[in-house]
């Protein structure tokens, strides 16, 4: 590099007359410059690499970062024919514009261009690039052109829009072209998409609707409403629906279950019926249905009926039909004429059957079924011997009052039926009562109390130790002085029973207290006097590690001979406990000192001491010759500068 230099500083900075032996100079500088560095030049500069082929581009769409749809080009080609690739740089102009751009570099075979403009036609072209800087011929290179059509925003308007009825009502349908950003159909009778009035029959994700037009003629719109709140153009739907016509009269088939009212039937257009119906007490009722036929309970009476054709629009219903009237007067049912079972309890109106239409003797057993009968709905003059069976008749079918003394029988009532509380207190006095009643199986748990125990009636010896009660004999009950030192028998105090503030000074001394009374945690810190711990006091190995606080013992406590193998290690160490000159080399394992445990800064030139240095692959970054203003050589990157004190004389490499 020294010879190098000699060599730079020959050649002259400044050219004048016959300039071929500057460029000799220069030459052999440069000669030695490539022998130095061991460095080829081949496949350097502009030109010098192999160009792509295969060049496609495509239209692609993705979302920004708000959520947006945008337009991308998606650029591919081939490389396997480029020695030595490096990297590709994708180059982009307008076709209207004149200079190429450079707009990224790949390593892959593949790139994206994001953020294009619709209706805009784009040249792309790629150049390759290899490892010594090199790169193809720019002029040259592969470029292909592509138009942005851009992605769609708004959705074309619907098609085959039309509306059909059905026995549903009105049905619209219509079908569209998914542009992957519909948010939902709006169907109205007028033109104004998105505006929230009467004209807005339907919101909906379907592709149909079940909405019916609230006019009977007219225009619909359908309108496409996109996830960025834009409506396509609509489509149109012209209507005209002619009102239901009115219909023939109704026919009334009167029986014993009702009124079968029977209506012609539903012309195309109408989906339903709409009935009037008036009854006996002249009240009137509306009622719809899908059927022709419609029945009406009523049993007697007159009944007037009139209906009308539900149609599809908003206007409800067609003309009505004439009005038809009808009696529906009682028919007498014989007896042999009635199914045993047919007259059940909701055949029978409230309080149809009453005591003077029930004849002696004709209700009985086989006739009353459980639950038949509501309650209060028998009642003593109803009830006649042997014709009820006993689980015929439940309790709440029984009025109160019905059963007196005259309908029960000699000692029907008996103990067991009768239950706790039906009883009054009043009703049991003490001549009802025999003697010796009153037995203890008879008495509640609690039921003799003390206040029921006269003084006198109970003798001493009536109550035993086995007939007081656990826990029966508490303070309360207990004499002052009742409980004196000659009561309390050895071994029935707990050592819990007697506080702190019970015991008299002095009682317990020394000499009562007997090894293993003392429990281990009932002496504390407190209660020991000072030095009253000695050696003598310390069983062996008494006092371990885990017993020694920090900051406890002292330096010159410890000896040499007391430290284990092992004990002291590197975590144990801390900065400023040892002293420099007490760690020799011989003390330091191999590898201990990594690259971790080196300051920054702290191995210097004069510490490095080495033959060779080899297998050195980095970015070097710039490489000066000399200072500014001097001859000298400038590498940097890809480029090789040579400068005449301040004058560029030789550039090799890629430079802008």
């Amino acid at each position: 590099m020294l010879n190098l230099k000699s060599k730079l500083e020959q050649i002259p900075n400044s050219v004048s007359g016959d300039g071929r032996n500057f460029v000799a100079q220069l030459k052999q500088f440069l000669k030695g410059f490539r022998d130095d560095t061991e460095e080829k030049i081949d496949s350097i500069g502009a030109g010098a690499v192999e160009q792509v082929f295969g060049l496609q581009l495509t239209e692609e769409h993705s979302y920004d970062s708000n959520g947006n749809p945008i337009n991308n080009i998606f650029v591919e080609f081939d490389n396997t024919n480029v020695s030595d690739y490096l990297n590709a740089q994708i180059w982009m102009k307008k076709s209207t514009e004149n200079v190429y751009q450079m707009v990224g570099t790949t390593s892959n075979v593949t790139y994206t261009i994001t953020g294009v403009v619709t209706g805009v036609t784009y040249c792309v072209k790629v150049i390759a690039c290899n490892t010594n800087a090199g790169t193809s011929d720019f002029d040259t290179a592969p470029v292909e052109e592509i138009t942005i059509r851009g992605n769609v925003y708004v959705p074309a308007a619907p098609t085959q829009f039309y509306l059909t009825w059905d026995s549903q009502g009105a049905l619209w349908e219509w079908d569209y072209i998914d542009n992957g950003y519909v948010d939902y159909f709006e169907l109205r009778l007028d033109g104004y998409a998105g505006v929230a009035n009467s004209n807005r029959l339907d919101r909906t994700e379907n592709t149909y609707s079940r909405v019916a037009p609230t006019v009977n003629s007219g225009t619909a719109y359908l309108f496409i409403r996109n996830v960025y709140g834009m409506y396509s153009l609509p489509a149109t739907h012209t209507f005209n629906i002619v009102a239901p016509r009115k219909p023939a009269a109704p026919t009334l088939d009167i029986g014993l279950d009702g009124v079968v009212i029977t209506m012609e039937a539903l012309p195309s257009g109408c989906y339903g019926y709409v009935l009037e119906i008036t009854d006996f007490e002249n009240h009137t009722e509306t009622f719809e249905t899908s059927n022709s036929q419609f029945t009406f309970f009523q049993f007697s009476g007159s009944i007037s009926v009139k209906y009308a054709f539900k149609a599809v629009t908003g206007d409800g219903h067609g003309e009505w039909s004439d009005t038809v009237s009808g009696n529906v007067s009682g028919q007498h049912v014989e007896s042999g004429r009635i199914v045993d079972g047919a007259i059940t309890t909701d055949k029978i109106a409230s309080n149809a059957v009453t005591a003077a239409k029930i004849s002696a003797n004709t209700i009985t057993s086989d006739k009353l079924y459980v639950g038949a009968t509501e309650a209060n709905k028998i009642k003593t003059v109803h009830l006649y011997a042997g014709t009820t069976e006993t689980d015929r008749i439940q309790a709440n079918n029984i009025a109160a009052g019905a059963i007196i003394t005259d309908k029960l029988a000699a000692n029907a009532v008996t103990s067991a039926k009768i239950y706790a509380g039906n009883v009054d207190a009043l009703r049991i006095q003490a001549e009802n009562i025999a003697a010796g009643a009153i037995k203890t199986n008879q008495l509640d748990a609690q039921a003799v109390t003390a206040a029921k125990i006269y003084s006198g009636t109970t003798e001493s010896d009536k109550i035993q130790a086995n007939n007081i009660a656990a826990g029966a004999i508490t303070t309360a009950k207990l004499d002052a002085q009742a409980v004196t030192a000659a009561k309390i028998y050895s071994g029935t105090t707990e050592s819990d029973k007697i506080q702190a503030n019970n015991i008299a000074a002095g009682v317990i001394t020394a000499d009562k207290l007997y090894a293993g009374n003392v429990e281990s945690n009932r002496i504390q810190a407190n209660n020991i006097a000072a030095s009253a711990i000695t050696t003598a006091k310390l069983d062996a190995q008494a006092v371990t590690a885990a017993k020694i606080y920090s900051g406890t013992t002292q330096s010159d406590l410890i000896q040499a001979n007391n430290i284990a193998t092992g004990v002291i290690t590197a975590d144990k160490l801390y900065a400023g406990n040892v002293e420099s000159n007490r760690i020799q080399a011989n003390n330091i394992a191999a590898s201990a000192i990594t690259t971790d445990k080196i300051a920054a800064g702290a191995v210097t030139a004069n510490k490095i001491s080495v033959n060779s240095l080899s297998a050195i692959n980095a970015t070097l970054g710039t490489f000066q010759s000399a200072a500014q203003g001097q001859p000298r050589v400038v590498i940097s990157d890809s480029l090789i500068e040579v400068y005449d004190g301040n004058t560029l004389r030789v550039r090799l490499g890629v430079w802008n």
